[in-house]
């Protein structure tokens, strides 16, 4: 695995940081590797969160309208998915066309 050699820009900073990953309890290494990662998947998890925010808001409206349609894994939801599906299996399997 590659590794890097880390220059910090004054002493005061790597104790900072030294002191920082002994108080989580880490090594150097793995409290700054941790760090590194978070920052570079930051964007990716404000997308993650914003997106199950909305979902549960959509379920929320959907409750209040109906409270079957609130839990898409409801017992409701899934069959009627089963039975759409169904539909475009049987419209798919009939003849086209009119043969005379």
């Amino acid at each position: 695995m590659k590794s890097l050699n880390l220059r910090f820009r004054d002493d005061a900073t790597y104790e900072a940081i030294k002191a920082a990953a002994a108080r989580a309890g880490v090594s150097l290494q793995e409290y700054i590797e941790t760090a590194a990662v978070d920052r570079a998947l930051a964007r990716q998890k404000q997308f993650v969160d914003a997106a199950l925010q909305h979902r549960d808001a959509i379920a929320e409206a959907f409750a209040e309208v109906d409270p079957a349609d609130g839990d898409p894994k409801s017992t409701r939801n899934l069959l009627g998915q089963a039975q759409a599906a169904m539909m475009d299996v049987e419209n798919d399997s009939e003849p086209h066309g009119n043969a005379a």
